[in-house]
């Protein structure tokens, strides 16, 4: 026998196996490299780490804030004698931006989400903490919660899902207005109340530290409505929600 002949009788021996073999399917099954690899494909990223707040532009000292703020994360607003407007805080991520404008007596602050964001479960809370001059006209749209104090121009607060804490002077704001989705609405008013109040609620409860604890007036069916003035009704406190309990006291200067 030749050594040529030798070399094809060892080539046929060493021929692959069938389809059926078990050679075959070890050839079929992907190797650990690549299968640790597809896993590692599909898990999230890591959270990139928050973007901290630290801006300031001159207000008008009884001039117009208006705050935006939407999406995961909580609100503090604080009146000071300065006149100019200080944010500080951070962005979480699911928060594209901050914008933040001053024009003529109105001051705009928006948290600006990253558009067509859906992913809320890997989403982290931003927190804004905004000073403004104390006799600064107030307004505030929120999806969580919202806390506000030292402010003494007129207040309108809305918050979809969180609870909105306030506390006003009571001798010197003529407009409190909050209303809230889901969230619970506590009002803490410093001094002698003077003012007309309107609270308002579906599901939640009433707690005010003074004026009537009822009957409650049924506004419409599903809702309740508790209405009173105190001393000459110079002001006037409307609160609103759906499921949220409103609690409204007093708190020595």
């Amino acid at each position: 026998m030749t050594r040529r002949e030798t070399k094809g009788r060892e080539a046929r021996c060493h021929r692959p196996q069938s389809a059926g073999s078990v050679g075959s399917v070890n050839q079929a099954v992907p190797s650990v490299a690549f299968v640790a690899w597809a896993l590692l494909a599909t898990l999230p990223l890591p959270l990139a780490a928050d973007t901290a707040l630290n801006a300031r532009a001159q207000a008008r000292p009884d001039g117009r804030v208006e705050i935006r703020h939407m999406g995961l994360g909580s609100t503090n607003v604080e009146g000071w004698a300065r006149p100019e407007v200080e944010v500080t805080g951070h962005l979480g991520r699911g928060a594209e931006r901050l914008d933040f404008n001053s024009e003529g007596g109105l001051v705009r602050i928006e948290v600006v989400l990253t558009p067509g964001d859906k992913g809320y479960i890997l989403d982290t809370a931003s927190k804004l903490v905004v000073r403004i001059p104390s006799g600064s006209d107030l307004s505030v749209r929120s999806g969580w919660d919202v806390k506000v104090r030292g402010v003494t121009g007129p207040q309108s607060v809305r918050s979809l899902n969180g609870k909105v804490t306030l506390s006003a002077d009571a001798g010197s704001n003529r407009l409190v207005d909050i209303s809230t989705g889901l969230g619970d609405v506590r009002l803490d008013l410093i001094g002698t109340p003077d003012a007309q109040f309107e609270l308002t609620t579906t599901s939640g409860k009433f707690q005010n530290c003074f004026g009537p604890k009822g009957p409650h007036k049924d506004r419409r069916e599903g809702e309740r409505e508790l209405r009173f003035t105190e001393g000459s009704g110079a002001g006037h406190v409307r609160i609103k929600t759906m499921d949220g309990d409103i609690r409204v006291c007093t708190k020595p200067p």
